[in-house]
């Protein structure tokens, strides 16, 4: 029965994700309509909260003997979903409520897959999910009341190359990547922070409207630190952080075109 179940479940979550796809479409072509957006939104969060207890479901009737850990951990999540949905949609009522349902989406499936692998580390995560939002619920408060950041664009991108050269020489391998430095007994992953400081030295860097000269030396450095991802093996963090530098260009530039040649040279 059980097996019938997981079978079943494989093609309800295409179609979980599917409608969640579908209706961020919907809300996102629908801004002039305040209706249509808030019933597109509030599916997407149904199928945030359908794929979850569909899930949790499987790993309670999977192994019953931990049936009550699993729930807990489940509830526990479910409750930081729907109140940090509302949290953040009360503190700042002009965020992209798009943005936040698929964050709220992702945590969810991160957080599923670290209970397949280790039960123990997700209810860590979990924790560390609820430091996290509650750290950028204050973030914006926190620059308002901080002098221009954009002056410090030399230490941000220094730091950024020096982080990842770092884990070359002095990372150790951890599931086939060399991305982990360990000091005394405290281990954390380099590229985690080089991604934010870069993302932070191109909005300090192309703040003016940008043309195709001034993208050579952003473009240069997103070349070397990618290449010392690649040298790392840690290709996930290469992709986001590619990703994440064609995204920040394109909003400099609003130029399509760089964003497809981009994308078309990574793909290659």
């Amino acid at each position: 029965m059980l097996n019938i179940f997981i079978i079943i479940s494989k093609y309800l979550f295409i179609l979980y994700i599917g409608f969640f796809l579908l209706y961020g479409f919907i809300a996102a072509t629908s801004r002039d309509n305040e209706a249509r957006c808030n019933f597109a939104l509030a599916v997407q969060r149904f199928c945030i909260i359908i794929f979850h207890i569909n899930v949790y479901m499987i790993f309670i009737f999977a192994d019953p003997y931990s049936a009550f850990t699993t729930l807990k951990r489940s509830i526990g999540m479910l409750a930081f979903m729907l109140i940090g949905n509302y949290a953040a949609c009360r503190f700042y009522p002009c965020c992209s409520k798009i943005l936040w349902n698929g964050v709220f989406f992702l945590s969810d499936i991160g957080m599923v897959t670290l209970q397949l692998l280790d039960p123990a580390l997700a209810e860590k995560q979990l924790i560390w999910h609820m430091a996290g939002f509650i750290a950028a619920l204050m973030l914006p408060y926190i620059l308002d009341r901080m002098p221009r950041l954009d002056r410090f664009k030399n230490i941000y991108i220094i730091a950024s190359i020096i982080l990842p050269v770092s884990t070359l020489i002095f990372g150790h391998d951890e599931f086939g990547a060399r991305n982990w430095i360990s000091i005394g007994g405290f281990s954390f992953q380099p590229s985690e922070v080089t991604k934010i400081l870069f993302i932070a030295y191109l909005a300090s860097a192309l703040n003016q409207s940008p043309d195709m000269k001034q993208l050579r030396i952003p473009a240069v450095l997103c070349a070397a630190i990618l290449l010392c991802f690649v040298a790392q093996k840690d290709l996930g963090s290469a992709l986001i952080f590619f990703m994440s530098f064609m995204v920040v260009v394109y909003i400099a530039t609003s130029n399509i075109g760089y964003f497809v040649v981009g994308t078309g040279v990574a793909a290659v």
